[in-house]
């Protein structure tokens, strides 16, 4: 959906929808009243595509607000998605809140990455570890056969 000169997100997470009513006349007008979201209260997604703020979940039949560590929610999924870290996923309590379930939570030993990394660097350093070159000229001379 085309707002002014923005794209509305399909899960609603930069504009949403305002219901208008004719109080008068009690009828619904035919066209539908958009509205850009805030996060953290001063970004405004209608401003800026990099709104974001942390993530969190209502713990079921009450309003308290559990936050996720590390992770990221805003005006589109993708950015929030690259502003997020992987913390969460080292740590098995933060799991369990996601999925209910005991899972062993990464080890962070194996990696030169430190946890509270973006993912966005990651992406920008195609989540490689290190990067490996090796050179067999022998072996190409054999396959290719150049002319010398």
């Amino acid at each position: 959906m085309s707002h002014g000169n923005a794209f509305m997100s399909t899960l609603g997470t930069n504009y949403r929808y305002l219901t208008p009513w004719d109080h008068h006349r009690l009828n619904y007008y035919y066209y539908a009243f958009t509205e850009a979201l805030l996060y953290d209260h001063q970004c405004s997604c209608a401003l800026s595509r990099y709104c974001i703020s942390d993530a969190y979940l209502f713990e079921n039949n009450s309003s308290k607000t559990i936050y996720i560590e590390g992770m990221k929610i805003g005006c589109t999924p993708s950015e929030s998605f690259h502003q997020s870290t992987l913390q969460c996923f080292y740590n098995s309590s933060c799991l369990r809140l996601l999925v209910k379930n005991s899972i062993v939570p990464l080890v962070p030993r194996e990696s030169h990455y430190l946890i509270n990394i973006t993912i966005d660097e990651l992406r920008k350093n195609l989540f490689l570890e290190n990067w490996n070159t090796t050179s067999n000229y022998s072996a190409y001379f054999h396959e290719c056969s150049p002319s010398i």
